[in-house]
Parts: C-alpha cells; sequence; structure tokens
C-alpha cells in the first residue's frame, strides 16, 4: 500500500462499504461529518478540467462553499488517484 512502517500517528480512518468490499481509508483529519441528500447533488461543472475528473461522482454545497463528492467505486476499483494537497 506503499505506506511506512511507522503508522502510530495513523489515528483516524473512514471504513465504507462498497458492494462486497469494506475498505478503511486512513485520513489525517476529520473536520465534519454530513449527509447529502440526492436532491442536493449537482453534475460537475463542464469548466472543471482535472486529470482526476473521472473519480469525481457530482459535486454540492455546503456551508457556502462547493465540495467535490468522490466516486469511491471507481477510486477503490481502478485506483491511481493521489491526492497530495490541502483543501
Amino acid at each position: 500500500l506503499n505506506m511506512s512502517a511507522d503508522t502510530k500517528s495513523l489515528s483516524q480512518a473512514i471504513v465504507v462499504e462498497i458492494e462486497d468490499l469494506v475498505v478503511g481509508i486512513v485520513v489525517d483529519e476529520i473536520l465534519n461529518i454530513i449527509y447529502l441528500n440526492v436532491a442536493d447533488l449537482a453534475t460537475i461543472p463542464a469548466a472543471l478540467n482535472s486529470a482526476n475528473r473521472e473519480y469525481l461522482q457530482a459535486t454540492a454545497f455546503y456551508e457556502e462553499k462547493i465540495i467535490a463528492v468522490l466516486n469511491l467505486q471507481k477510486i477503490l476499483t481502478k485506483g491511481g488517484l493521489v491526492v497530495e494537497e490541502e483543501v
């Protein structure tokens, strides 16, 4: 998994279940947990030109900001997504 042997500092994970696959995703920090209705989801703006666009499922507004809704099934089955930026 390309992780260092020192995992003592890794204290938070998000556990997701997609079809028959249960996966824990290690995260640096969990800022908030929100619940979105399907009606609140919007399509991905056409102006968004990113190599990782295929990993996005939708967008939504939250606290006057646009957030990206990830397509976890594609991320977990295809791989190749690397995020090294702070948002």
